[in-house]
């Protein structure tokens, strides 16, 4: 949002005016509740209060416990962020960035903000983004990814209003939306159609132009505004009716993103909205974002928003965790991110929520050594198994196969319990594991694996493939110190101060002398491991590994029966012992499963019944919290767990339910069975 309006002798007004006037100035403004705010009468900040209460209101709509608070106001600064207006300093919640209207009249005018029109988007800006990067960024925006030369099969030719090969074309945009629930009213491509669609004019004949999507009309518009001829989107450029040809078109769309000169991607609504979703997106070189009915643009130097003046350092932020995953590391914090954001989407159809990504898994393949089974990177593949629900309040949904025709469908893959992919919603796997080192972070651990995994096409094993775990396999290797370096990588001595605010220092076993750095390393937040690894030098050349999609995976492991029950935090339960003792908890995918379990139990009667099985070991190191001095100090605390899934049973066929833990010392007292386990 942008402010224009001019400075008025209000004590508020002229807090919030030092905030927009100093770039020094990172006071917090607390303006007390919003009866509190509106009260004062100001016609400069009110109108801005009134406004945003407003917004809160409605958003807050059918929120019975939806309360206004005591502390709406603006935040202390964040460097190189705008300034933002939060419904709670101390709670946060909705917030919004406010921008200073500039005011050309006034000389040396603080303002950074323009004002938008509300129906139109400045097409102008984003040709004069495009020139700039093309101009200025050079090689630096030209591939930085070093993705191998891939050509689309088909493109729409905007010129001639036709589709022609992809082959004999030049530069190329592409398209990133969502399909939208309609889309089987618009055109689709089978082996008839496509002769049609390349006849010249053939896109603005009224049979074809008529279905099509208001997006494809409006991407083809825009291509031709910032000076481009050929479009790629793939309602058009892939025969549907092909299953062969789209899985090797959806496997390389990765790829084609990444080959694209720039990305046009609909953050906003769908095909049928047009231009106001998303595949792959965060491969391409450039990207054109319609999001929250603004334009903005991001490459490998810039981001530039379509609110902004030109040259406003402001909210230019560009997340680096795809640059270090392509830059050889197999960095499993940062393809955590990547997982969480693009399985928080809703899709059309559950079964295409792992062909809806592996694009992007083709392409990190190249990091992460054996590829990725059903999501899960075969070189972790043990800590993988893991994962659960990024927050203990979050519900994710189970995906099953739709009833659509096997000609219609993308790919014939399964749904897994065992992997995320057979989850809708916001996971977490593999945070916290010792390599990358994390300053801020309050713990860390080792996966420690207690078995070996096997996968095969059938739940008769036959035949069995070995899942190797290569990461693990090799980790000890990696911390023996009086080994030649590595290629690229340089050794630090660990000074004995060295800690965040004199916080102590988390470190594995083995690694408290020492601290490595690589020179390929592209970010500084990334810069500092505790051990070194080789770096797998990555080329335009370097082809991706995606093994065979078996959805059993089989292991010999211990089960315990048990018992659990609410813990009172989320969708979380605590796991008892017979004895009625809580030895640990499960992180449960909803609160449906939640409601199948007690609050409150009795000495005769702790909970109900869980089966439980153990995946790997956990040696965990965290911080001690020093309740008096408000701040983490010494001794460091250290202990070993059972990370563990719930199961239940059908046709000789484990099921996961859930992941969670116990204490190592706990599980090993138990009366554990052997058994011979089958995940489907």
């Amino acid at each position: 949002m942008a402010l224009s309006g001019t400075f008025l002798d209000c004590e508020v007004c002229q807090n919030i005016w030092r905030r927009f006037a100093d770039q020094d100035a990172t006071h917090e403004i607390n303006l007390g509740s919003f009866e509190d705010a509106l009260s004062s009468q100001c016609p400069g900040h009110t109108p801005l209060v009134e406004h945003f209460r407003d917004y809160c209101r409605n958003c807050r709509k059918g929120d019975a416990s939806f309360r206004d608070s005591d502390d709406m106001g603006i935040r202390a600064a964040v460097k190189g962020s705008s300034i933002t207006l939060t419904e709670s300093l101390s709670k946060l919640g909705l917030f919004w960035g406010l921008l200073l209207g500039k005011k050309d009249s006034v000389s040396n005018h603080p303002g950074t903000g323009r004002i938008l029109d509300p129906d139109w988007a400045d097409l102008d800006v984003v040709r004069e983004w495009k020139n700039q990067c093309l101009s200025s960024h050079g090689p630096r925006c030209e591939n930085p990814m070093k993705i191998w030369p891939t050509r689309p099969a088909w493109l729409i030719d905007i010129e001639n209003k036709c589709v022609v090969s992809g082959q004999c074309c030049g530069a190329f945009v592409a398209l990133s939306y969502r399909w939208g629930e309609d889309s089987d009213l618009g055109f689709r491509v089978d082996a008839n159609t496509m002769p049609e669609l390349q006849k010249p004019n053939a896109l603005d004949s009224p049979e074809i132009s008529t279905r099509l999507a208001p997006i494809v009309r409006h991407a083809m518009y825009l291509t031709s505004i910032i000076g481009e001829r050929y479009l790629w989107v793939d309602a058009l450029c892939i025969v549907h009716s092909d299953n062969v040809v789209t899985a090797e078109q959806l496997t390389l769309m990765g790829a084609i993103y990444a080959n694209a000169i720039v990305t046009i991607i609909a953050a906003d609504g769908d095909s049928q909205d047009g231009l106001l979703g998303l595949r792959d997106y965060k491969m391409s070189q450039r990207r054109i974002l319609f999001n929250q009915k603004e334009l903005h643009w991001e490459c490998q130097c810039n981001v530039w928003h379509e609110e902004m003046i030109l040259g406003a350092e402001i909210d230019k932020y560009i997340d680096p965790r795809l640059g270090v995953i392509l830059a050889g590391f197999p960095h499993i914090g940062s393809l955590n991110h990547l997982i969480t954001e693009y399985n928080r989407r809703e899709l059309r159809y559950d079964e295409d929520a792992l062909p809806g990504i592996s694009g992007l898994l083709s392409v990190v393949s190249r990091s992460f050594t054996g590829g990725f089974l059903y999501g899960l990177p075969e070189m972790t593949f043990d800590r993988g198994l893991g994962w659960k629900p990024h927050w203990d309040h979050v519900n994710l949904r189970r995906r099953i196969q739709s009833n659509r025709p096997n000609s219609s469908r993308l790919s014939h893959l399964s749904l897994p319990s065992w992997s995320w992919v057979g989850w809708q919603g916001l996971v977490s796997g593999g945070y916290g594991e010792a390599a990358q080192i994390n300053h801020r972070q309050t713990w860390i651990e080792e996966t420690i694996p207690i078995t070996e995994w096997y996968t095969s096409s059938s739940p008769s094993g036959s035949p069995l493939r070995r899942i190797k775990s290569a990461w693990f396999e090799n980790r000890e290797a990696f911390k023996d110190f009086t080994k030649p370096l590595p290629a690229g990588w340089t050794r630090h001595n660990v000074l004995t101060d060295d800690s965040t605010e004199n916080e102590p220092r988390l470190y594995p076993d083995g690694c408290e002398s020492y601290i490595f750095k690589h020179c390929k390393m592209p970010d500084d937040d990334y810069d500092s491991w505790y051990f070194p690894f080789p770096v797998r030098d990555i080329q335009e050349s370097t082809p991706p590994f995606t093994p065979e999609q078996t959805p059993y995976i089989f292991c010999e492991t211990k089960r315990a029966h048990l018992w659990a029950h609410q813990s009172g935090n989320g969708n979380t339960l605590n796991i008892c012992n017979k004895s009625g003792s809580n030895i640990g908890f499960l992180h449960l995918h909803n609160q449906e499963q939640l409601e199948l379990f007690p609050k409150t139990v009795t000495d005769d009667v702790p909970g109900v019944p869980v089966e439980l099985i153990a995946i790997y070991r956990s040696r965990i190191c965290s911080k001690t919290w020093d309740e008096k001095r408000r701040r983490y100090a010494h001794p460091q605390k250290r202990k070993e767990t059972y990370e563990v899934l719930w199961v239940e049973w059908e046709d000789g066929v484990a099921y996961r339910l859930a992941s969670g833990r116990v204490e190592r010392a706990d599980w090993e007292g138990l009366d554990l069975e052997h058994v011979s386990l089958i995940l489907g």
